[in-house]
């Protein structure tokens, strides 16, 4: 391998370099299992730095989802509900980052500042209650119910999404053509 070659390589310090960039404070496991993701891929050319900052995107999200089979999900995650896998799910497809622990999975939202804060965070347990991570936990109340956390991550109940899909699927069908 020629010098440019090297110089061309992502290395770790890059990956955290772009983790930090994307509003993240990553610890040395997290670095190198977005790095292990990446494989051995070069960036060159004018572009380097937004191709390097997908790339890290890209192995982040699939670290973020375990990229694992649903037969082997974290038990933590396996344990749940389908309801508050679901939540799981859809929380990870809207952006937040997932943490995954023998007792808990938290689903956390940082800003993009040079020095990220929580925006959004939720912290659910095997046994299948959360609480708000953005709270002081003396004063976080237990919740158990999946439409509660979807309500605390801000997202959409899937329901609701298929039936204004359906809706919009019938206007469409109803309203003449020109």
């Amino acid at each position: 391998m020629n010098r440019q070659q090297l110089s061309d390589a992502m290395s770790r310090e890059d990956v955290l370099t772009e983790l930090s960039a994307l509003g993240e404070d990553p610890v040395a496991s997290r670095v190198d299992a977005v790095f292990a993701r990446l494989g051995n891929v070069s960036f060159s050319g004018s572009d380097r730095g937004a191709a390097m900052r997908n790339a890290v995107q890209r192995a982040r999200s699939e670290v973020d989802m375990g990229q694992v089979a649903p037969d082997t999900l974290p038990a933590v995650v396996a344990g749940l509900s389908p309801a508050k896998r679901a939540v799981v799910e859809d929380a990870i497809a809207a952006g937040y980052s997932a943490r995954y622990s023998d007792t808990c999975v938290d689903l956390v939202r940082h800003s993009a500042h040079a020095k990220p804060r929580l925006l959004r965070g939720l912290r659910i347990y095997a046994n299948g209650s959360a609480f708000d991570a953005t709270l002081d936990l003396s004063v976080a109340v237990a919740m158990r119910s999946a439409a509660d956390m979807r309500a605390i991550l801000g997202l959409p109940d899937r329901a609701a999404k298929k039936l204004s899909a359906t809706a919009s699927k019938h206007e469409s069908a109803d309203s003449p053509s020109p």
